[in-house]
């Protein structure tokens, strides 16, 4: 039908279809106007009663004068026998589809259910009764305004059925209970289908359930549906009542007509909702509550092409309110742990140890983003706060700066003047540079080599567009230096590269806490400028207190200056600041193991391992303590396990090798000198991974040879791993020594 002209109508897109029509756009030749046209299907063209039933709906829907009912202009046949009707077309959505995007707030299900409650006020009035609301025949335009459409199954009050099975037409789901028996009925059928409606999009479920057609018809004559508030806390007692009414199971106990069912809401919205709040909500105290863990979105549209939206919007509101003083905002890693389930957030709240959580679904349309946020007080058990969003995608900046304003007034927190500054700080005023760095930041958490790669490209992508970007650039840095701690790039190559990047966020905004801890880094593990590195953490820290990952990088700076018990304490902190995150976890676990102390790191790295089986580090750290306790078969199952879960990361294959060496086991660990040997013959091998082998062997020469060689590449590794238990074979030698000396180290 696209691009064909029906009468003066030329057929433009089409916008859906049903089991009684398909509708296309249309521009009216004619008043130069577009309309939505409607097709019976051809094969029902010729069947008399779909015939009679397309045109009854046309004469009800054309006979009613209303805002909330969708307008017929016209109906028709093409020569070709097909019947056609012309309606006015609406921008927006229906209904359906809106509400895909999960719950609505209370607010928005109210006023939805008013206005076609009016809607059907005015159609009961003239004796029609629609017999299908769904919210497939929901349209919601972009103003808001909610248009009861398709008026296919329409009778006329006191009509005698056309056919004896057409009593029981309709959505199955939406069926009253004397509909689904195939007995007369009136009015009163409707008003069940808007109460199958309310309460569908308070919580986003259907009242009544069922696997097959069957069960589901069962459900609806026969069982009580839940209560509202089971699944909203946040809605009132009244609303209640008012949907309970609605879906009464006998016609005598539910609301007579549809003017009363508007009518109580009215009054339910001025006496509830619009009323002055004057009291806290529970679990809100006079000072505002403290904590807040910020759960990753569900992608409600499942496209893997906007899927990292549903990680990285959350994570740009966590990155906001994380900036404000009187919250304390839970890491990205804690938090988004819970990715991809339906968890009871009381328990979560336990876990994270906060009082608040927020959830959310993103969905994509075209170019427009829907955005579903709620809010819990999960120590009272009562939604906060909850909204919908409609976007352009061009305006998701402003999106997520509004979500991060309005989060903070429903937390009453007390925001100093810098606070509001920094909630409304925008480090771009562009959203296609903002939408490069969401997708860089979504490849750089995923940690591959192919993925770094893409983190690299969008933030170089999202600078170009906007070189005033900061936050590009630190994300640019975060890549190099990833490349050079997974041995993708050379020390050389990475970390001159990592630091201009760094340094140019920091020209842009010197407040910028990731950055600082960036150039620490660089200036730590390349420049072995200690003092230097000690005081960019330091301002990173007193920048972002809560950042765990600073923290974290900080213990290794003072694990080389010696102090190896500053550092646990810091990494404790680190825990603290982010208790679900494995690599905060691991990472305590590895100083226990540096500083001797192996029952520690054994329980720590266990702890790590029962959170998630599959994380590789956890299970290296705990093949080291292994070794070390001469548990060398049990050293081997870990540190195999770690090999196979980062498919052949190569520290994890060293420590495989020294381990081989230390268990007797020489051609096996010599075959990991070779692998080495092959595959420094196209890309970066860290010497200290040779090191480390020949350390197991016990054949210092080797080591400090290997250990030299990283000097001259001032190789990452070496910036930390010389503190591991098995150099202690080289820790005496005066050459191993001179070399921390020429570092500037103060070992351990």
């Amino acid at each position: 039908m696209i691009g064909k002209t029906v009468s003066h109508y030329k057929v433009i897109s089409k916008l859906g279809e049903g089991g009684m029509g398909v509708v296309y756009k249309a521009l009216d030749t004619t008043l130069d106007r577009h309309v939505a046209i409607k097709f019976l299907p051809a094969q029902l063209s010729s069947d008399r009663n779909a015939k009679k039933r397309f045109i009854r709906e046309a004469k009800a829907a054309s006979a009613l004068n209303h805002a909330n009912i969708a307008v017929v202009h016209e109906i028709g046949e093409t020569p070709e026998g097909q019947m056609f009707m012309v309606m006015a077309c609406y921008e927006g959505q229906t209904l359906k589809d809106k509400l895909e995007g999960g719950p609505l707030s209370v607010d928005e299900a109210i006023a939805i259910v008013s206005q076609i409650a009016s809607g059907l006020t005015t159609a009961h009035e003239k004796g029609i009764l629609h017999r299908d609301i769904k919210p497939g025949n929901i349209i919601m335009g972009d103003d808001g305004q909610a248009k009861l459409a398709d008026f296919g199954l329409a009778k006329l009050t006191g009509q005698t059925r056309i056919t004896k099975t057409g009593t029981t037409v309709g959505t199955v789901a939406y069926m009253s209970p004397e509909q689904a028996r195939g007995e007369e009925i009136d009015a009163r059928s409707d008003i069940w289908s808007l109460g199958v409606i309310l309460f569908e999009m308070l919580t986003g479920k259907l009242p009544f359930r069922g696997d097959v057609e069957p069960a589901l018809l069962y459900s609806i004559i026969n069982e009580d549906p839940e209560s509202v508030t089971t699944y909203r806390r946040d809605a009132p007692e009244s609303l209640e009542r008012i949907a309970a009414r609605c879906l009464a199971k006998w016609t005598a106990e539910r609301y007579d007509t549809a003017a009363s069912v508007a009518a109580d809401l009215k009054q339910l919205k001025q006496r509830v909702l619009d009323a002055p709040k004057v009291s806290t909500l529970p679990g809100v105290d006079a000072g505002g509550i403290k904590s807040l863990a910020i759960l990753p979105f569900v992608n409600a549209g499942g496209g893997a092409d906007t899927e990292y939206l549903s990680e990285e919007l959350p994570a740009s509101i966590m990155n906001d309110l994380s900036r404000l003083s009187s919250l304390n905002v839970v890491s990205r890693n804690s938090a988004f742990r819970y990715k991809g389930g339906d968890f009871d957030l009381k328990k979560v709240g336990r876990e994270l140890n906060v009082g608040t959580v927020l959830t959310g679904r993103v969905r994509v349309y075209a170019e427009e983003i829907s955005v579903t946020a709620e809010l819990v007080d999960v120590v009272a058990d009562r939604q906060l706060w909850g909204e919908r969003y409609t976007r352009k995608l061009a305006d998701i900046l402003s999106l997520e700066k509004q979500i991060a304003t309005e989060i903070s007034g429903a937390l009453k927190l007390k925001l100093t003047g810098t606070d509001r500054d920094r909630l409304q700080q925008r480090y771009t005023v562009s959203a296609d540079a903002h939408g490069l760095y969401l997708k860089g930041r979504h490849a750089w958490n995923k940690r591959s080599e192919e993925e770094l790669k893409h983190a690299a490209e969008y933030f170089r992508a999202a600078a170009d567009i906007d070189p005033n970007y900061a936050l590009a650039y630190s994300g640019l840095a975060d890549c190099y230096i990833a490349g050079a701690a997974f041995g993708i790039l050379s020390p050389s190559e990475a970390f001159p590269k990592a630091k201009s990047a760094a340094l140019k966020a920091l020209d842009i905004d010197d407040a910028l806490a990731e950055a600082h801890a960036s150039l620490a880094f660089v200036t730590g593990c390349y420049e072995w400028d200690w003092i230097e590195e000690g005081r960019r953490y330091k301002r990173a820290i007193e920048l972002g207190p809560r950042y765990a990952t600073t923290l974290q990088w900080y213990s290794f700076h003072l694990v080389r200056m010696g102090r190896i018990n500053e550092a646990i304490s810091v990494s404790k902190r680190a825990v603290d600041c982010d208790p679900l995150a494995l690599p905060v976890l691991t990472n305590l676990g590895y100083w226990y193991f540096v500083a001797r102390e192996y029952g520690k790191s054994r329980k720590q790295c266990s702890i790590a391992i029962e959170t998630d089986s599959s994380f590789h580090y956890a299970h290296t750290v705990l093949g080291l303590v292994h070794a070390q306790k001469g548990e060398y078969d049990k050293a081997l199952d870990e540190l195999t396990r770690a090999t196979d879960l980062s498919s052949d990361n190569p520290e994890n294959v060293a420590y495989l090798g020294c381990v081989y060496a230390l268990a007797g086991m020489e051609e096996k660990a010599r075959e990991i000198l070779r692998w080495f040997e092959r595959r420094a013959e196209n890309r970066y091998v860290s010497p200290c991974f040779s090191a480390t082998v020949h350390a197991g062997f016990g054949e210092n020469d080797k080591v400090i040879e290997w250990l030299n060689m990283a000097y001259e590449r001032r190789d990452y590794y070496l910036s930390y791993q010389l503190f591991e238990p098995h150099y202690d074979v080289v820790r005496n030698d005066t050459r191993f020594s001179s070399m921390l000396l020429r570092m500037g180290s103060g070992g351990i």
